[in-house]
């Protein structure tokens, strides 16, 4: 998964990355959850921290910031739920070089060492070779 400081400084790389892909995504949104999620824990922290500072002084006050951070926390994660989703569905980075397309059909073969061994007899697989063995009993 990217890092959402390197989705924030590159927002036109991350989209490029997409766009190669052939991946609907929309980085600008991501971007606006993020400035939500951020807004959201920056508000419940600062309410923690008032709470624990009121300690046990000032009881209804504390009351009322502990109410308010109930009704904040589902915001906050209904909105870091949404963001997480879309981060996951991101595509890693790729290559300047790398060519459009959504799978590897269409990459192009730059150079070839060797041709590949031909058998004079159908090969086995290593599972089939250790059933017949006796090397691995299933």
């Amino acid at each position: 998964m990217l890092d959402i400081k390197y989705i924030r400084e590159n927002p036109d790389k991350i989209k490029d990355v997409c766009k190669k892909r052939q991946i609907d995504c929309n980085i600008d949104y991501i971007l606006e959850l993020d400035k939500k999620r951020r807004e959201h824990l920056q508000e419940i922290e600062g309410l923690k921290a008032e709470q624990n500072k009121l300690g046990k002084d000032d009881q209804e006050k504390a009351k009322e910031i502990k109410n308010k951070i109930k009704e904040l926390e589902p915001v906050l994660n209904k909105v870091e739920e949404e963001f997480n989703e879309l981060l996951i569905k991101l595509p890693n980075l790729i290559a300047d070089d790398v060519p459009e397309g959504k799978d590897e059909s269409g990459n192009k073969v730059l150079r070839k060492f060797k041709e590949p061994t031909k058998f004079s007899f159908n090969p086995k697989d290593h599972m089939q070779l250790g059933i017949e063995l006796k090397l691995i009993d299933t």
